[in-house]
């Protein structure tokens, strides 16, 4: 998802910084190779390479760079395993000694974190670690019913983000929406609640056009979906080394420069010397403290919007239906319920 804001373009040719290195690299390439095998071929090695960085740019979806694109592609036809075995292919295939069957753990080539990007999840503080280091936090928006909306309560909303996004916003906001099917069963149960009500039975046309709106309804509704919206902020390991400021200083500025950026980033990084446990836990604060910003600075400014932080389950929950492509109504099964070791006896000497 893109973040808010403008995506940045490279004045002239209106090309994201992103697809720079693929615009440049093929080029500069070309100029490699030509250069070792011969002064000839230079010149048409290195208009091939600006043919195929622009290519490959112009090619790529909108959503993503063209270098994010072409390692999806090399993926997809270099590293994507073409069949499911027991174990790695390079991996010794010995039966278990004593016994009458092979004993073969599946283990598959491919790990589930390089499609997910996701490393692991922490419980009990509403986070996921990403492959890169990063954690992510959600919050579930529940916004006010826009159905009889007039341009005037539009206008609102638009400028209390317009006014959080110059003033408050500092560090990466991403918005995510997605559908689930309607809560058919929790709406049959109401009714259902409704026909045993002693007003109701007292009733007897009231009552029939309950029922009949209790068999027809869930009906109606069965390819009907609800929106859910989530905002999302992120902490990087970087982030807890800098400082908190409103505007980033011009050495913090030089840092955001593609590939040359690195060089300026020690320079910037305070000398304290965090352990393992230490640098989580301030990442984990850091991400309290954006929580409450987004909550107090747009949530509660905006008249009849609401939020809530999603568990470590919840987060669980959405990614495994995203990549399942599949509802779970309870996201309980996806906790363990049996000890992972069982019970064990304290050794004493012999």
């Amino acid at each position: 998802m893109n973040q808010l804001g403008e995506e940045r373009r490279i004045p002239l040719i209106t090309v994201s910084e992103g697809d720079l290195g693929v615009l440049l690299g093929f080029p500069l390439a070309g100029l490699l190779g030509g250069t070792l095998l011969g002064d000839i071929v230079v010149l048409p090695l290195a208009l091939l390479g600006v043919v195929l960085g622009v290519a490959f740019v112009y090619a790529a979806p909108t959503h993503v760079t063209a270098w994010m694109w072409l390692q999806d592609v090399g993926r997809f036809y270099l590293r994507q395993p073409r069949y499911t075995l027991s174990k790695p292919a390079d991996a010794s295939h010995e039966g278990t000694a004593g016994s009458q069957f092979t004993y073969s753990p599946f283990v598959p080539s491919e790990r589930t974190q390089e499609l997910t990007s996701v490393r692991r999840a922490w419980p009990g503080v509403g986070v996921i670690e990403r492959e890169d280091g990063c954690m992510g936090a959600f919050l579930e928006l529940e916004p006010a019913n826009m159905d009889f909306a007039m341009s005037g309560d539009w206008a609102t909303i638009q400028e209390a983000g317009e006014q959080f996004a110059n003033s408050e916003l500092e560090f990466p906001l991403t918005m995510h929406t997605t559908t689930e099917s309607f809560p058919t069963d929790r709406l049959t149960s109401q009714l259902d609640d409704r026909l045993d009500d002693p007003t109701v039975t007292e009733r007897p046309a009231f009552r029939d056009l309950i029922t009949e709106y209790r068999e027809q309804r869930p009906a109606e509704l069965a390819d009907t979906h609800q929106h859910r919206y989530y905002l999302g902020v992120e902490v990087s390991g970087l982030d807890v080394h800098r400082g908190e400021r409103s505007a980033p200083t011009p050495a913090e500025k030089l840092t955001e420069i593609p590939i040359l950026g690195l060089a300026f980033t020690p320079f910037v990084t305070r000398r304290e010397k965090l352990s393992e446990a230490g640098r989580r836990q301030a990442m984990f604060e850091r991400l309290d403290s954006r929580i409450r910003t987004v909550r107090t600075e747009l949530v509660e400014s905006v008249p009849g919007w609401s939020a809530r932080r999603c568990s470590t389950l919840e987060l669980v929950c959405r990614s495994a239906e995203f990549w399942n492509g599949a509802e779970y109504d309870k996201a309980e099964r996806f906790l363990r319920t049996e000890p992972a070791v069982g019970t064990t006896t304290s050794r004493r000497d012999a």
